[in-house]
């Protein structure tokens, strides 16, 4: 037997947030001037990440909607993964790459009503 300080298990190596996170997706009409950072050039939406009971808020840029499931990516590896993500009945928020993505960090789903 030999010690281990870190799990073989990878999804337990990342913070946990004890806390609900809220998503959706914000457009806009015209595209993000290019001030220099990588992804803000062009982008033409959001997705945002905001914790029900903390109320931090986190923002990425996109370039295009099948984006979300790596801002999804991002925002576990930068923040933490939390207990529960929260968002409408988006198909890409509640697709096969997001579901794969929240059982492998162990995380819940829940969604609002269509339409509310």
């Amino acid at each position: 037997m030999r010690k281990h300080f870190k799990t073989r298990f990878p999804p337990d190596n990342v913070n946990r947030l004890d806390v609900t996170v809220a998503t959706d997706t914000f457009f806009s009409d015209t595209t993000a001037h290019d001030d220099g950072i990588m992804g803000h050039g062009g982008a033409t939406m959001v997705q945002l990440y905001v914790g029900k009971t903390t109320q931090y808020t986190r923002v990425f840029p996109m370039q295009l909607e099948s984006q979300m499931p790596g801002t999804l990516e991002d925002y576990i590896r930068q923040v933490g993964a939390p207990n529960v993500l929260f968002s409408d009945n988006a198909k890409v928020q509640i697709g096969a790459k997001v579901g794969n993505i929240l059982r492998h960090y162990t995380i819940g789903d829940q969604q609002s009503e269509p339409h509310h």
